[in-house]
């Protein structure tokens, strides 16, 4: 007992706590062959040549212990990384992503802050892939480039060891003559073309290129605005006009101008957030077209947010006076808490997303730079 005290331990104590060690060491090794299980899915089974896929990963700590690893943009002992192949037996070839481009071309002294697993952790994320792949210096590459089966992989490595899964994906030549057309023009446009349609959204969050993008961009939209390739520029567009209607809404208080018609509508039981929802109503695609006209004004600084604001709040009463007739005070009420219904459902599953998404966790599904991935 007296050894005990003065912290020595007897050798029948220490072959117990060799024995101890062992198992546990045992145990990790065993945990460490399926430390993480990945799921690769796309929203869709196939998707037209030219048409982004939009593509979620899954990744399922599976240790016993937490594990605390380098960001995997900067170098060191963990990392990921996307490849994509084409047909079942085609090579895998890398494909970065905007954030692994851009970050190879800085030059960091400090590192980015580590990342954490606790045992049992699902991290998603969700990424988009394009018809162009970046090279790690921020050329572009052909993907998806011809009809065909292509499988994505998303890998996890580890030391020495690393865990993949995989999806297959279609993609197939455009049925629509509009598609078709919008594919060859998208084939036929320079590097700078590809690769702000492979970018559009970062570059809409800053201010200053915008009138650029649409510039170069503008050929795809009014030519063929009802391809599947415009219609994902459009929404990338109308995303960063939402963003910016929001701004206004706050800075314009109590109600912008845009807001206050929709009330005015809705106060002669017009049913306003129908028409909005509903692209297949009548005159929804001059509408759009006005509107898209609209945006592209503001945003290339034609229009002042004031300017913007009246004439899509006009454009918006003009066609819901024209198209639609008033409802019944009931039927109006009945429709509105059917909105309201699908609106809460749609907020409440972006909350569990982003309540699964921690700020340390959007950075996982970056891949680690070349020089710290295996060939």
């Amino acid at each position: 007992m007296k050894t005990q005290a003065l912290g020595f331990i007897s050798c029948s104590e220490t072959y117990s706590l060799v024995i101890i060690i062992l198992l546990v060491l045992c145990c990790n090794v065993v945990a460490q062959e399926n430390m993480f299980d990945i799921s690769v899915a796309t929203d869709k089974n196939s998707y037209v040549l030219g048409e982004p896929a939009s593509t979620k990963v899954v990744i399922s700590y599976n240790g016993n212990i937490p594990l605390n690893v380098n960001n995997p943009l900067d170098e060191g002992e963990f990392w990921e990384r996307i490849d994509v192949a084409f047909g079942s037996s085609g090579e895998f070839r890398r494909y970065y992503t905007w954030e692994e481009a851009s970050d190879a071309l800085k030059d960091r002294a400090k590192l980015l802050p580590r990342l954490h697993y606790n045992p049992g952790a699902k991290i998603t994320n969700s990424f988009i892939l394009f018809c162009s792949r970046l090279s790690q210096i921020g050329s572009r590459l052909p993907n998806f480039a011809v009809a065909g089966s292509y499988k994505i992989r998303y890998t996890v490595g580890l030391d020495d060891h690393s865990w993949s899964g995989t999806a297959d994906v279609a993609f197939v030549e455009p049925e629509k003559k509009v598609d078709q057309e919008a594919w060859g023009w998208l084939q036929n446009q320079d590097k700078v073309v590809l690769q702000e349609f492979g970018e559009l959204d970062h570059l809409l969050a800053e201010a200053a290129p915008r009138a650029m993008v649409l510039g170069h961009l503008a050929e795809l939209l009014t030519q063929y605005p009802e391809s599947v390739q415009a219609k994902y520029v459009q929404a990338q567009i109308t995303n960063a006009e939402n963003e910016s209607r929001s701004a206004i809404a706050k800075a314009n208080a109590p109600l912008s101008i845009f807001e206050q018609t929709v009330k005015a509508l809705e106060s002669e039981w017009y049913d306003v957030k129908g028409y909005e929802r509903d692209t297949n109503l009548p005159g929804r695609p001059e509408f759009n077209g006005r509107e898209m006209s609209l945006i592209f004004e503001h945003l290339e600084g034609k229009l002042t947010d004031t300017q913007f604001d009246q004439q899509d709040a006009d454009l918006l009463k003009t066609y819901v006076k024209k198209y639609c007739e008033p409802l019944s005070p009931d039927e109006w009420k009945r429709r509105n808490d059917a909105y309201a219904k699908e609106d809460a459902d749609r907020r409440e599953q972006q909350m569990k997303e982003m309540m699964s998404h921690a700020a340390e966790n959007e950075l996982l599904f970056r891949a680690a730079r070349s020089n710290a991935v295996p060939k």
